[in-house]
C-alpha cells in the first residue's frame, strides 16, 4: 500500500529491483555453469583416458586390455556428446536447458569418477583418481551451499568406504581427508568469488543502464543512443548497410497536456513509446526519447519502401490506441507527426547527425503540411483525415495549422 511519503511505491520499486539482480544473477551462474562443463568434457577424456591406458596396456589384474579399450571408447563417447550437446545449447541460447543440461553432466561424471578408483587394488591409483574427484568437483561446478554439503558428504563417505574396504590404511585415509576439507574450501572460495564478481558487474549495469535510460519510458535516453551509436554506426558503415533516422513527436502535445494535465501527459508518453517499442524488435534497431514528447528511431539495413512502411504502421498503431485528444483539435484522438532520412552512410558519406537533421527537417515539412502525416524526401505519406462533412474540414483547416 502506497503511504503518505510514497514509501510503499519505493519498496515495491526496490523490491522489483533485486529480484531483478537475483535472476541475472542466477542467469549468470546457470550460463557459467555450462560453460564449465563444455571445457570440462575435454579435460576428464584426458583424466580418464589416463585412467583406461594403464589397463589397455596390460598395468592391472583387474580389467583386461579388451575391456580397457571398451572403456575408453565408451567414455570418449560420452565425453563427446555431453561436449556437442552443451555446444550446441550455449550457441543458441537455450537458457531453459541450461540447469537440467548441468545436472545431468555432473551426475554422471560424479558417478563416472567416484566409480572408477573401485576398478583398482593399487593404492597409488586409487589415490590419484580420489583427489581427481575431489579437485574435479571443487572446481567445477558453481553450487550452492546445500548442494555443496552432498557433494562434501559423498567424497567424506568415498574415504570412509576406501578404509572399510582397506584399500587404503589409515596414514593414506588422513592425507585424503586433509585434501577434502582443502577442495572443500577452494570450492567455497570459488562460489563466493564468483558471486561477487558477478554481483558487482550487475550493479556496474545497472547504474549504467539507469544513466542511459529515459526513466519514464524505458526507452534509451540520449546518452544511451550515443553509446550505442559509437557502436553500430561503424558497422553500417563498414558493412555498407543501409539506414533510415525517424523523428516523430505526438501532435500539439501542448493542448493535450493543458487539457488533460500533466501526469495524464505523461501516461499519453509512455503509450506512445509502448508502441514504437513494440516495433523495434531487431537487435540492431533502436527508439530513444530525445526531447518532452520528441523520439527518434534508427533503423539498419532496412530499405526506403520498409521504412515507410515501418512508419506507416507505428503511426497507425497509435491511432488506434483511440486516446482522446483536446476537444479543439483536428483530430479526436492522439496521433503522432514523423520525418524519415534513409541512405547507405558508406556511399553517400553522411554522418548520423547530418540525417537527424535531415529526418528534422521532414518532420518540419510534416507539421507544415496539417500534421499527422509522414514526410521523407520531399514527398507525404499516410496523412490521416477527419470526417468528410463541412463543419469538421474548416475545423481541420484551421487547427491542423497551428
Amino acid at each position: 500500500m502506497k503511504t503518505a511519503d510514497g514509501s510503499g511505491v519505493h519498496m515495491r520499486k526496490k523490491e522489483k529491483g533485486q529480484l531483478h539482480s537475483r535472476i541475472v544473477i542466477n542467469s549468470r551462474i546457470d550460463f557459467e555453469n555450462m560453460r564449465r562443463v563444455m571445457n570440462a568434457s575435454p579435460i576428464l577424456l584426458v583424466v580418464m583416458s589416463c585412467f583406461w591406458i594403464p589397463m589397455i596396456i596390460g598395468k592391472n589384474d583387474c580389467i583386461s586390455a579388451k575391456q580397457g579399450i571398451i572403456g575408453m571408447v565408451l567414455t570418449a563417447l560420452v565425453e563427446g556428446v555431453f561436449f556437442a550437446v552443451n555446444f550446441y545449447l550455449i550457441s543458441t541460447k537455450r537458457e531453459e536447458y541450461y540447469k537440467r543440461e548441468v545436472k545431468i553432466f555432473w551426475y554422471v561424471q560424479g558417478i563416472l569418477l567416484f566409480a572408477f578408483p573401485f576398478f583398482s587394488l593399487n593404492m597409488f591409483p586409487i589415490m590419484i583418481q580420489t583427489i581427481l574427484f575431489f579437485s574435479i568437483m571443487a572446481t567445477g561446478p558453481i553450487m550452492g551451499v546445500k548442494r555443496q554439503i552432498i557433494i562434501g558428504s559423498i567424497e567424506a563417505g568415498i574415504i570412509f568406504v576406501h578404509l572399510a574396504l582397506k584399500h587404503l590404511d589409515l596414514e593414506h585415509g588422513i592425507y585424503l581427508f586433509i585434501i577434502w576439507i582443502l577442495c572443500s574450501t577452494v570450492a567455497e572460495m570459488s562460489r563466493n568469488s564468483f558471486l561477487r564478481k558477478v554481483e558487482g558487474e550487475t550493479k556496474i549495469s545497472s547504474v549504467k543502464n539507469q544513466a542511459e535510460t529515459d526513466s519514464m519510458t524505458t526507452l534509451l535516453n540520449r546518452r544511451g543512443l550515443e553509446r550505442r551509436l559509437a557502436h553500430i554506426w561503424p558497422m553500417c558503415i563498414r558493412q555498407k548497410l543501409s539506414v533510415a533516422v525517424i523523428m516523430l513527436d505526438i501532435d500539439n502535445f501542448k493542448k493535450y497536456n493543458d487539457t488533460f494535465g500533466h501526469g495524464q501527459g505523461d501516461e499519453c508518453i509512455k503509450a506512445v513509446a509502448k508502441v514504437l517499442k513494440s516495433h523495434t524488435k531487431r537487435k540492431t534497431d533502436y527508439v530513444a526519447r530525445v526531447g518532452g514528447e520528441e523520439f527518434l528511431v534508427l533503423l539498419t539495413g532496412i530499405g526506403q519502401s520498409d521504412a515507410v512502411k515501418w512508419a506507416m504502421e507505428a503511426k497507425s498503431d497509435v491511432e488506434k490506441l483511440n486516446m482522446k485528444q483536446a476537444p479543439d483539435n483536428f483530430l479526436p484522438y492522439v496521433s503522432i507527426s514523423m520525418g524519415i532520412c534513409h541512405c547507405v552512410p558508406a556511399e553517400e558519406k553522411q554522418e548520423f547527425w547530418e540525417l537527424r537533421n535531415e529526418a528534422d527537417r521532414s518532420l518540419y515539412q510534416a507539421k507544415e503540411a496539417g500534421r499527422a502525416c509522414i514526410f521523407m524526401k520531399n514527398q507525404i505519406y499516410a496523412k490521416t483525415m477527419v470526417e468528410p462533412n463541412r463543419r469538421q474540414y474548416m475545423k481541420e483547416k484551421v487547427f491542423r495549422s497551428l
